[in-house]
């Protein structure tokens, strides 16, 4: 940043004329990484390329959590948001040349509603609670006002878990179908899948805290090269949920090894790996409650199994 503006009453006029300004010149220099606005004899360097920060939106936003909301229907302040990485809910610059950019829906459900294990709930998943709109009128564009038949039939199939059960829960469907003596039976379960939704928080190198007296970082790093990159966050995590299914354990290591087992079980029903485990000395004192022995990522990991088709697994 070349030089910082004063951040006195009387430049908010100034700063109100620049930034139309910058958003004018971001309309030219759409490709552009940077952008330079004058703001009484300062000159301001914004980088509109490249990871989203709180240092990028200061010049024009004096104190974030100050600024309101931006739509009468929306229940929002960042002042509620700010122990959150920017780039959380901002994955690029928001400012752009077509208008400003605001997180989607699927974005807030990074936390909203979301049971963060043994934590607990991180963020209301309550629609009133961010929504002064009625809930009968947030229809997405591929939700019909006629939601019989056909409609539904192939966005129900397509994106029941990453879409149609964020607002919904089984009984919303079973409620229809039996009354039309429907027996509709998903191959996927009736639970929302935030997909790769906690690299919202997880994908943030300064997300650390104190363990046993030291920082631990919990950035989550290893899955695009890893043997389960296909796979969604709640695949393996299944206690961050969005609902209130209780776990087999209190302990997120343990359940995602009963993750491991499922998986690998249906995907080959001769496998013996999982029974090998369970008979073993480690799974018959996790049978007995002892939570301390070792599971699956014990000896294998998590974030970074390699697949069997790279030299780092051989």
């Amino acid at each position: 940043m070349a030089g910082k503006a004063g951040r006195g009453p009387g430049r908010f006029l100034s700063i109100a004329v620049a930034m139309f300004v910058f958003a004018t010149l971001v309309g030219f220099a759409a490709q552009a990484s940077a952008v330079e606005i004058g703001i009484d004899d300062e000159t301001l360097t914004i980088d509109v390329g490249g990871e989203v920060f709180s240092e990028k939106c200061d010049p024009c936003h004096a104190n974030i959590a100050n600024t309101g909301n931006y739509a009468q229907e929306i229940i929002f302040s960042h002042g509620y948001h700010q122990l959150i990485a920017c780039s959380g809910c901002h994955t690029r610059f928001p400012h752009r040349p077509e208008g400003t950019e605001r997180p989607t829906m699927t974005g807030c459900f990074a936390c909203h509603g979301l049971n963060h294990g043994p934590m607990g709930s991180l963020a209301t998943g309550k629609c009133e609670d961010c929504h002064n709109t009625d809930r009968e009128r947030m229809r997405p564009s591929f939700h019909t006002r006629d939601w019989a038949e056909e409609p539904h039939v192939i966005p129900g199939e397509t994106r029941l878990q990453t879409q149609c059960m964020m607002c919904h829960d089984q009984a919303s469907c079973d409620d229809c179908h039996e009354d039309e003596f429907i027996v509709w039976e998903p191959e996927e379960a009736f639970e929302y899948d935030s997909d790769g939704g906690c690299l919202a928080c997880h994908g943030d190198e300064n997300l650390t805290k104190n363990s046993d007296g030291r920082p631990k970082s919990f950035q989550v790093l290893g899955v695009d090269d890893s043997a389960h990159r296909e796979f969604s966050c709640q695949a393996c995590h299944q206690d961050y949920r969005y609902d209130s299914k209780i776990m087999p354990t209190p302990l997120w290591q343990i359940n995602a090894g009963f993750a491991c087992q499922e998986c690998h079980e249906s995907e080959d029903p001769e496998s013996t790996v999982a029974e090998d485990y369970m008979s073993s000395i480690h799974g018959t004192e996790i049978a007995k409650g002892n939570l301390d022995s070792a599971t699956c990522s014990s000896c294998h990991g998590g974030h970074y199994i390699r697949r069997l088709d790279t030299e780092a697994a051989q």
